[in-house]
C-alpha cells in the first residue's frame, strides 16, 4: 500500500488523494477497520464513487500483475498462496484482455 500510494501521488502531482510520502511507522499496529477508513478516505478524495474496500486491492493487485505478466506462480508467490488455484479465483481478466484473445483467436 505505502509503494502504491507513493507511485499514484508521482502520477498524479496536483492530485491529493495519495500522500507524497509514507511512512512505514504509520502501518504498525494498524487494525482492518483503520485501513478501512484510510482507504474510503482517500477514494472519497480520489473521486471514486464505487464502493471499496481493503481485499479489493489484493483482487485488483493480482489482476493487474496477471495482465500485465501472465506469471501465476510469481504472482501467487507475491500474493502469499499456497495454491495457483486460490490465486486464479483473485484473477478478473480486463476487457483489454479479453479483447486482445478475442482477436488472437479469431482474427488472423
Amino acid at each position: 500500500l505505502p509503494i502504491f500510494m507513493q507511485r499514484e501521488s508521482q502520477k498524479r502531482p496536483g492530485c491529493k488523494a495519495f500522500p507524497v510520502h509514507v511512512d512505514k511507522k504509520i502501518f504498525e499496529n494498524v487494525d482492518r477497520s483503520q485501513v478501512r477508513a484510510v482507504l474510503k478516505r482517500y477514494a472519497k478524495r480520489a473521486g471514486i464513487e464505487k464502493k471499496v474496500f481493503p481485499h479489493l486491492l489484493r483482487h485488483s493487485f493480482i489482476t493487474r500483475m496477471h495482465a500485465k505478466t501472465g506469471n501465476i506462480p510469481v504472482i501467487q508467490k507475491l500474493a502469499g498462496h499456497s495454491s495457483s488455484a486460490t490465486t486464479a479465483r483473485y484473477i478478473h481478466p480486463t476487457y483489454e484482455v479479453m479483447e486482445q484473445v478475442y482477436k488472437d483467436a479469431f482474427e488472423k
